[in-house]
């Protein structure tokens, strides 16, 4: 995953401001990259690299039970 050309993607089409340039590799996953992206000390997003279809099927989940507040909300 090249973190800093997704980074710097996110800043221009306004997800991220402009601050947000530190980012933490997470572990314990399975077949995907995640990183969480840092605003200071305190994680504010998290990005999530995986085989397509595997994101799709994660994205159409997560936006069938939006309403649970437990669960992530997706910025795009």
């Amino acid at each position: 995953m090249d973190v800093q050309l997704i980074l710097k993607e996110l800043h221009e089409v306004g997800v991220l401001e402009g601050h947000m340039q530190e980012f933490k590799p997470l572990t314990g996953g399975t077949s995907s990259e995640v990183i969480a992206v840092m605003d200071g000390a305190k994680p504010r997003y998290v990005i999530k690299q995986n085989d397509p279809v595997i994101v799709e099927a994660e994205a159409e989940f997560l936006h069938t039970y939006s309403q649970i507040s437990c669960l992530p909300k997706m910025a795009l």
